[in-house]
């Protein structure tokens, strides 16, 4: 009986000793898990963010929105010009600092619609373009004329008939027509040119 006793004290102690044993890993885990962590953050994720946050920050990235004049794009409000020929112009004037080098300042109109002149179809045809001028105060000159400016392309464009617009020049034939009418209209000549972004016929 007191060999039995023994026996069992023994497998007893034994097991123990495994159970301490097996904990020994598991302590080492909840140890260093905090500090692999902080390791990886210092010197995997932290540079990481860094190089990210310097990349977006470039300066020359940056300096790709002005340009050496001081010139930044100003975001003007939705307008309609009401119309020749039911046409009706949806634009939102933007004066852009042109990129191409050149001294000049521009500003864009974008959808300006009117209808063509003749036919039985209701046909239309939808514009966008920018006007370039060399004088500094250029933007604003034609945000105070925009509502002007839009009336005279409308007359311009409600002017055109299918035939016309299946001319291969027709694009040159209504810029010229449209810069003459700008000319008029604001009583100068200050565009010095214009350039279509969209000019869609329907």
């Amino acid at each position: 009986m007191a060999k039995e006793q023994l026996q069992e004290i023994t497998e007893e102690a034994g097991g123990g000793g495994g159970g301490i044993g097996a904990m020994i890993p598991a302590v080492a885990v909840l140890v260093l898990m905090p500090l692999v962590s902080f390791a990886i953050t210092k010197f995997v994720f932290i540079p990481q963010i860094q190089a990210a946050v310097l990349e977006v920050g470039d300066p020359e990235a940056v300096g790709h929105a002005a340009d050496d004049h001081g010139k930044t794009a100003a975001k003007k409000d939705d307008g309609h010009g009401g119309g020749h020929g039911g046409g009706h112009g949806g634009d939102h004037g933007e004066e852009v600092a042109a990129d191409d080098g050149s001294s000049g300042y521009t500003y864009e109109f974008e959808g300006i619609v009117a209808n063509l002149s003749g036919g039985s179809l209701n046909r239309y045809v939808k514009v966008s373009f920018i006007v370039e001028g060399a004088t500094t105060d250029f933007a604003g000159v034609i945000e105070t004329n925009r509502v002007k400016i839009i009336d005279s392309t409308i007359t311009v464009l409600s002017s055109l008939t299918s035939l016309d617009l299946q001319d291969p020049g027709i694009k040159n034939s209504v810029r010229s027509k449209l810069m003459a009418s700008f000319d008029a209209v604001l009583k100068q000549r200050i565009v010095t040119g214009l350039y279509f972004s969209e000019f869609v016929v329907q």
